[in-house]
């Protein structure tokens, strides 16, 4: 079908542009791996490394899955991207489709480990490769099984680059999710529980402490049940981490009622741009003092 008239209309707006990359991770170890991405970068993109922009990982990661596609698409993180001026990455690491099966079998019953260091990498090389990432300004943002990676990356006891996430109707413990799709990529439970217990983020919850992180999740989820984010949000508290919470009265997995999808939007964007700047008083208090309480 010819799309001449809309690709030149498209092309005379302030759009994003969009920059297919190859990423080398781990590079001169026996862990090198290559893993294809793409960069939703600003109009006017200064590529100096005097101007430096907010980095958001937009993730996904889960099993067989592809971010890295041409396939067009327009959301929010286009809007972030011209309107707010973030350098947008997505990354399909290993367990993602179009490589093979073999590519795709190596998060087997490895679920938040192996598909979450290719993410953390992903991110340490676009800031070496990219002079105009501000390396203090980096966040990360999923939905569902991008959720999911993105506590995962928050809690990594390696990452000293991801301050910042936005956690959608996240899975927290698989021991919790539909059993159908799991088995398939951790067997069952009875037969490897260490293989469960690894993929529950709350047991990295001491090392939130100097993240920031929003949970958002609709009531009437039937896809990932509430009782995902209420766990974890209760580990965090244990642990006297402070968490961003935005719960939907009666919106499912895709929180699609109007006035609710505007809302979530504008939480998601006012929360990145304060947590990339650091100027409300929760960034000003003294680290001291909220130690302290």
């Amino acid at each position: 079908m010819e799309n001449t008239e809309f690709r030149q209309f498209w092309y005379s707006r302030a759009v994003p542009k969009v920059q297919f990359i190859n990423l080398t991770l781990r590079e001169d170890t026996r862990d090198q791996l290559v893993v294809e991405g793409k960069m939703l970068l600003p109009p006017q993109l200064n590529r100096s490394h005097i101007t430096k922009y907010p980095l958001l990982l937009h993730t996904y990661a889960g099993p067989v899955k592809q971010m890295v596609t041409t396939r067009f698409t327009f959301d929010l993180v286009h809007f972030l991207a011209a309107t707010i001026k973030m350098v947008i990455l997505s990354v399909d690491g290993r367990g993602t489709g179009g490589r093979g099966r073999r590519f795709e079998h190596q998060v087997y019953k490895k679920l938040g480990v192996v598909e979450v260091e290719d993410q953390l990498d992903a991110v340490k090389a676009a800031v070496k490769a990219f002079r105009f990432i501000n390396e203090t300004q980096i966040g990360a943002y999923g939905w569902s099984y991008g959720g999911y990676t993105v506590g995962h990356l928050l809690g990594h006891p390696d990452n000293d680059l991801i301050r910042c996430g936005v956690a959608v109707a996240p899975v927290t413990d698989f021991r919790l999710y539909d059993t159908a799709y799991t088995e398939r990529f951790l067997g069952r439970i009875s037969d490897d529980q260490d293989a469960y217990l690894q993929t529950q983020i709350a047991k990295n919850a001491r090392n939130f402490r100097s993240k920031s992180l929003l949970l958002i999740h609709g009531t009437a989820d039937d896809n990932v049940h509430l009782l995902h984010t209420v766990l974890l949000t209760k580990a965090l508290l244990n642990h006297n981490v402070d968490v961003d919470m935005m719960i939907y009265p009666d919106d499912n997995h895709n929180i699609l009622m109007r006035s609710y999808r505007e809302h979530f939007y504008r939480k998601m964007i006012t929360f990145l741009v304060d947590c990339f700047n650091r100027t409300s008083s929760r960034y000003t208090l003294d680290a001291r003092v909220r130690g302290d309480l």
